[in-house]
């Protein structure tokens, strides 16, 4: 059966055989696309892509502050782009859970924000729903002003949001006709906490050594503000490319966290609330060493154990309502060291790992212990700048491995 067949052949499936009316779900979805259930379903709809679930994107990532930036300039038109942009837009927006901040800018001659102004807003239903309405309504024409938008991108950061971990997702397909100085891309992003992650669309793919055309571009913009450029030809899968930005959130969130997420099941539209924790490569299978490699996200619905209707009749309730709200919000950030980013970055592809920084003359080069000097100056071991303390962890050596999975 589909989503569309009676809620009732679902809700016979829960938990208990004999108790026809609660709805929950133990399941995992993979970094794959792959996706596993129980009480399981005769359901394969060739469109559904875990990834891009609200409960996968929460344990994975946790709270974020997203910004979404998408190419609409007249190159756009050709070469299936503007579709292909649209497709994956509207895609990001699902990985949106209510605990999450995020706007979309359209841009070509001029930057268009959302409703007219660069905001974060709340990722609620209404808003997604705004934002989706936003992207399929997009057609290309004029330039490509990247100037304009990164002015809008750094507004829309410097508005409320989570305070948890920024990303920036920068579409685009070929030269800019304006861009802002990698030295202004590299301090707006430091001091907003901002990963810029570029995908050139139609600008060669993940088997080339080297950027082609405007991908040298959008190369240096994610080199400077501490992100991954992804070269994308035109018959790839820019949604399978765009979940790869979990690649980057998931190390930077503390591994072993449970997170809580509300969010809607497609068969009955009923609101579950989901526990959730993500799946990292154990030690030893990790190809990537000590930048923590997730493979996917397991889930159990509260659902599962009590219907919501009699949660909500607790005296308590108020007491656990607090206690979610508090536990779906925090960040529990870490940081990311530069040679754990150039791991990401020739994960993906040669074409993306951002070239080795020009040696300093010798008359200018500080005095510091060998393996010490980072970009953002002297390091102690612990990856925090000289004479501030270690609170914030990093990722790059010997993290821990989040829930072990076989």
């Amino acid at each position: 059966f589909t989503p569309a067949a009676p809620a009732a052949e679902h809700a016979a499936t829960a938990k208990e055989v004999d108790d026809t009316t609660r709805v929950g779900y133990q399941y995992y979805g993979s970094s794959l696309g792959t996706y596993q259930q129980w009480p399981g379903t005769q359901w394969c709809p060739e469109t559904y892509d875990p990834r891009f679930r609200d409960w996968y994107a929460g344990g994975i990532a946790g709270p974020k502050d997203l910004v979404l930036v998408l190419d609409t300039s007249m190159s756009m038109a050709s070469g299936g782009r503007m579709e292909m942009a649209i497709d994956a837009g509207v895609k990001v927006i699902d990985t949106l859970t209510s605990v999450d901040y995020a706007t979309v800018i359209a841009f070509s001659t001029e930057a268009r924000p959302l409703g007219g102004r660069s905001t974060l807003l709340k990722a609620t239903k209404y808003n997604k729903e705004r934002m989706q309405i936003f992207i399929r309504g997009l057609r290309a024409s004029g330039g490509t002003n990247f100037i304009g938008a990164f002015a809008a991108v750094w507004a829309a950061l410097g508005s409320q949001g989570s305070g948890c971990n920024a990303v920036v997702l920068f579409m685009s397909d070929g030269e800019p006709t304006t861009a802002p100085s990698l030295v202004q891309i590299e301090a707006q992003a430091a001091a907003r906490g901002a990963h810029v992650l570029t995908y050139g669309l139609g600008l060669g793919s993940r088997a080339d050594r080297e950027p082609r055309g405007g991908g040298r571009v959008l190369r240096d913009i994610a080199c400077a503000a501490n992100g991954i450029y992804y070269p994308v030809a035109e018959d790839d899968n820019l949604g399978d490319v765009m979940a790869s930005y979990y690649l980057l959130l998931a190390p930077l969130t503390e591994p072993g966290q449970m997170r809580l997420t509300f969010y809607e099941d497609v068969f009955t539209e009923k609101e579950l609330l989901a526990a959730c924790l993500a799946a990292f490569r154990k030690d030893g299978d990790d190809i990537r060493g000590a930048v923590p490699s997730p493979i996917g996200v397991v889930c159990m619905d509260v659902q599962m154990l009590v219907e919501t209707s009699v949660l909500e009749q607790q005296e308590e309730y108020p007491i656990l309502r607090d206690y979610i709200s508090r536990q779906s919000t925090a960040c529990h950030n870490q940081t990311a060291s530069d040679s754990a980013l150039q791991t990401l970055r020739a994960d993906y592809s040669t074409a993306s790992v951002c070239p080795a920084p020009a040696p300093l003359p010798a008359a200018t080069t500080p005095p510091v212990e060998a393996g010490l000097l980072r970009r953002t100056g002297t390091a102690d071991e612990g990856g925090c700048p000289a004479g501030e303390g270690d609170d914030d962890a990093a990722f790059p050596v010997g993290a821990a491995a989040g829930a072990a999975a076989a």
